[in-house]
């Protein structure tokens, strides 16, 4: 699983969650990924979602300044949104 340059400091359309660094840049089907950003919480306290391709992953452990998440088992290739 590659994960998108695009997105990394890209912000959303309010202006707040910003992506600084994706690490691993390549994890396997069940591994985790960490991004590492500013304001990834969302304003309301919701949890944070993370999508891999159309497939959402889960989110481990969030705050704002980072976020671990597990790549879902039917991911097989694509990119991160």
């Amino acid at each position: 699983m590659s994960i998108s340059d695009r997105i990394l400091g890209k912000k959303n359309v309010n202006g707040k969650p910003h992506i600084e660094a994706v690490a691993p840049a390549l994890a396997l089907p069940g591994g985790e990924v960490r991004i590492i950003g500013k304001a990834l919480r969302p304003h309301e306290l919701r949890r944070p979602s993370v999508h891999f391709g159309d497939v959402e992953g889960s989110v481990l452990i969030s705050s704002d300044d980072f976020l671990i998440a597990r790549v879902p088992e039917e991911q097989r290739r694509g990119r991160l949104l």
